[in-house]
């Protein structure tokens, strides 16, 4: 325990087993969930000026936090592990419990403190919270505490395993009169839910090499037939809630922070809004080209013509907009730093002026069939002016947090979507959402699980966009029987090991070889596309 933490040797040892592979594995790897964690404790943290994060492992979330958020902040790290602490990039960081490190102390000269996933460790709570107050943190400071729940967990576990969960686990109403108790005049909880989604497999292997120390209390042979268990029990894909418990104590009430790096506030809310994408003249420019291929006003075309969708493998200028800079590198802050990215599909969303056009709220995974949905993005690119009279992008925030929605058929008069589908209770609920509007080369940034829509186009302008789906390269397919294509815009794409074809950088605008690629293209998709209609 954290009197000490990692007092006990059984602990202590299973830390020094999984130094190793802790970066790997999903709840601390590099990814979406990594960026909505970061997002979440920011929010709460108020831009200190020091930290310190006590047992924070290998230190690698709280590197992100200080590269990502806190790029002027002095951090800390804390952490009884040497063998977790071994390849940590944190230049100030001391090999000791909590104890000891604010026995240590002069004065109290951090203005935050940091307990990420520890707190089921200390068998002395009360004592540790005193001596935090009183050591460590300034008298205007946060003792934030991330925790998970005792009880109502939902994570895929085997019954024994979930009863050393609530043996182990602290109930947070215990945490809050423990640390009133203390001294702590204000002591706030809340709960942030994100809806998990992991191949059943990966999962399996994790339990095996004992990621939380939940299941350093089994032998192999245990950890093998609660295996065994899981793997009858549930379904080839995973898909629960990670729960976080935050817990702020502080001497007085403060205000919280902003969220202004793109990528986490993706991750965090659901929706990023304008980013510039490429100059006013280039999005002009594009759509010039666009429509040239096209023979026709974006706005005249057919919904369900194939000329909508992936054009960037038909005209070389769409091509080079998909693959800019400026959005791919929101698409990979989000999607974690390590990804490679491709373009799943594109289409050309264009209104006519002061027409009854519209998009009903959805989600874009209800038809992507891409698992885990969450490693997808949109991004609505304005090659026109699109202000909210034209009937510009909205959104519902934090709505990518309630997973997998129901969607149903709807008789919506000027419905642009191909199956017609809505959702019933965001469809009454239309006055939560945030308008998004653009000037020509913005972009906005969406999840594939954020509820959205979009009213008629009510002014004397046009109103033209390009949606562009971007996925991480590891994505798999949940429906459809034909292989589907991509194409790779960042990174390095093995075919052989993903679940799509790789398809080719057009040359010539509407030439004989993209026409053959982008026909080949949208069969494919459009064939799968078909069978997503059985959802509604």
């Amino acid at each position: 325990s954290a009197g000490g933490l990692y007092q006990s040797g059984m602990i202590s040892g299973h830390y020094s087993g999984v130094a190793r592979n802790y970066g790997k594995f999903v709840f601390y790897a590099d990814g979406v969930l990594r960026q909505w964690q970061l997002g979440k404790i920011y929010e709460a943290l108020s831009s200190p000026k020091r930290i310190a994060d006590v047992g924070g492992g290998n230190g690698s979330f709280l590197r992100r936090l200080e590269k990502e958020l806190l790029p002027t902040c002095h951090v800390t790290l804390i952490e009884p592990s040497g063998a977790m602490m071994k390849d940590s990039e944190i230049i100030d960081r001391v090999e000791t419990d909590a104890e000891s490190w604010c026995k240590s102390l002069d004065s109290p000269n951090y203005d935050c403190i940091l307990l990420k996933e520890v707190i089921h460790h200390f068998d002395n709570r009360k004592d540790i919270f005193h001596l935090l107050k009183e050591r460590a943190l300034t008298a205007n400071g946060r003792l934030l505490i991330v925790t998970r729940p005792k009880y109502k967990i939902e994570y895929p576990f085997f019954p024994e395993a979930s009863k050393v969960w609530q043996e182990e686990q602290p109930d947070e109403t215990d945490i809050l009169n423990e640390l009133k108790t203390v001294g702590f005049q204000s002591v706030q909880i809340s709960t942030a839910c994100f809806p998990l989604e992991i191949d059943k497999v990966q999962w399996c292997n994790m339990i095996k090499q004992r990621f939380w120390s939940t299941f350093s209390h089994f032998s192999d042979q245990e950890l093998n037939n609660g295996v065994d268990y899981i793997m009858k029990k549930y379904p080839p894909i995973l898909r629960f809630y990670e729960k976080m418990i935050l817990i702020l104590a502080q001497p007085q009430e403060s205000i919280t922070s902003t969220i202004h790096a793109p990528g986490i506030q993706l991750a965090t809310h659901g929706f990023v809004h304008c980013i510039s994408a490429v100059s006013k003249q280039r999005a002009e420019e594009t759509l010039f080209a666009i429509e040239q291929v096209l023979g026709q006003p974006a706005e005249t075309l057919a919904i369900d013509s194939p000329l909508r969708f992936k054009l960037h493998l038909l005209i070389p200028q769409v091509a080079q907009l998909v693959r800019s800079p400026l959005i791919l590198d929101v698409v990979q802050a989000y999607l974690g730093l390590s990804s490679n990215i491709l373009v799943w599909s594109s289409d050309l969303v264009a209104k006519a002026p002061s027409s009854r056009q519209q998009f009903t709220p959805h989600q874009d995974s209800a038809y992507a069939g891409i698992t885990p949905a969450l490693n997808g993005v949109t991004a609505w690119i304005a090659l026109t002016d699109a202000p909210e009279a034209s009937g510009c992008l909205r959104v519902f925030p934090d709505s990518h947090l309630h997973g997998s929605l129901r969607h149903a058929s709807a008789q919506n008069d000027g419905n642009m979507l191909a199956f017609g589908q809505t959702i019933p209770e965001f469809e009454q609920q239309q006055q939560d959402s945030l308008p998004l509007p653009l000037i020509q080369g913005q972009c906005s940034l969406h999840t594939l699980q954020t509820v959205h829509f979009s009213q008629p186009n009510t002014s004397r302008h046009r109103r033209i966009g390009l949606a562009v789906r971007y996925v991480a390269s590891d994505v798999s397919r949940l429906h459809g029987n034909i292989r589907e294509s991509a194409t790779l815009v960042r990174g390095q794409y093995n075919e052989e090991q993903g679940a799509f074809d790789l398809e080719p950088l057009p040359q010539v605008a509407g030439g004989p070889n993209e026409r053959r690629a982008h026909a080949d293209a949208t069969s494919r998709e459009a064939a799968n596309y078909s069978l997503a209609q059985q959802i509604f």
